[in-house]
């Protein structure tokens, strides 16, 4: 467990912001809780901060904006950005503003400190390995459902496009299992450990047409990395 952590809370939302300090601390964390973007003025110790906890709906100054604001100032920390929003699009726009990680409200405890421990272990260099390993570039288009890469059109289907642009959008093209299994579950359909890998199996077929190499690698005890870089439109 990645203990010691100095981690910033910045959620307006009273009894969550204590919440979220009281379990941090009682895991051996020093958790700071602010309730705005405004208070970061007054703390003296931001370049400490190992990773922040940001709420996307913080009155004045959203979170999206603040993340977007801190990340180039403080590129070694870490960032994990909290909504209520759900769907896809909200994460991959969490993802887009900067956030190593977006968890969806209600936050539990273990949740939380799973998260700390999460982007602090990326943080470290876990997992090896990052979507340069090739220099392949494919263009996924959404509205399409389809793929281009060197001169070939893979056609998708949604929630494969779906995956696809969650990758591509996540830090080091890196997604946990429980990552994927959310944004499959808008298929409606149940999905455990084998119903993922098949997935995943199918789109890496359809994949290996155009892309060398192994395009979407799973990393034991984490998830599936893209191993190409994806630009997303």
């Amino acid at each position: 467990m990645a203990a010691g952590q100095h981690v910033l809370i910045i959620e307006d939302h009273e009894a969550l912001n204590a919440m979220f300090c009281r379990v941090l601390e009682r895991a051996g964390h020093k958790a700071i809780g602010l309730s705005s973007a405004e208070d970061l003025q007054e703390y003296a110790s931001l370049a400490e901060v190992d990773t922040f906890i940001v709420d996307w709906n913080l009155p004045e100054e959203s979170g999206v904006t603040l993340l977007k604001r801190l990340r180039p100032i403080f590129p070694n920390a870490s960032f994990i950005m909290v909504t209520a929003r759900s769907g896809v699009e909200s994460q991959l726009d969490g993802y887009a503003s900067g956030a190593d990680l977006c968890l969806s409200k209600p936050v539990k405890g273990q949740e939380l400190l799973r998260a700390v421990e999460i982007v602090s272990e990326r943080r470290r260099g876990s997992p090896t390995g990052s979507a340069d390993d090739s220099d392949q570039i494919a263009f996924l288009y959404r509205d399409r459902l389809c793929l281009e890469v060197a001169g070939s059109t893979i056609s998708l289907s949604l929630s494969e496009a779906k995956v696809m642009a969650a990758l591509a959008a996540a830090p080091q093209s890196t997604l946990e299992s429980w990552q994927i299994a959310e944004i499959l579950q808008s298929d409606s359909q149940i999905v455990n450990g084998h119903a993922i890998e098949v997935r995943i199996s199918r789109l890496r077929k359809k994949l290996v047409v155009a892309l060398s190499g192994n395009p979407i690698a799973f990393v034991r005890g984490v998830g599936y990395r893209l191993s190409c870089q994806v630009v997303v439109r």
